[in-house]
């Protein structure tokens, strides 16, 4: 597998979540949705998958079957991801993302 094309959203930090990446794997797979969170050290990226809540449980939509998959995924993720940061910081009219009631609600706009 390998992941053919990396889009990042940088979004106006909250609680650690510093933005949204998508992939598209083998040119055939496309995965979107998936948190970035800075680490307590700030000098990299950690991934978060979607889930959905039904009744109180939560139900992973998909995630990386191997943690040398995620780990893979983690590094072209961070290494994008770097790129991205070194321009500016979105304003709140320009986030991909805003936070309302504690809860992102994505910006359709595009």
């Amino acid at each position: 597998m390998k992941i053919t094309k990396i889009k990042v959203r940088k979004i106006i930090p909250k609680d650690g979540l510093v933005g949204f990446v998508s992939l598209v794997i083998d040119d055939s797979l496309y995965l979107g949705n998936i948190a970035v969170f800075s680490r307590l050290n700030q000098s990299t990226y950690s991934l978060v998958f979607p889930e959905k809540k039904i009744n109180d449980k939560a139900i992973s939509l998909f995630h990386p079957v191997t943690s040398s998959f995620y780990f893979e995924l983690e590094k072209e993720v961070n290494e994008e991801f770097d790129k991205v940061i070194e321009e500016v910081a979105p304003t709140p009219s320009e986030a991909a993302i805003f936070v309302a009631d504690d809860k992102p609600i994505i910006n359709e706009a595009e």
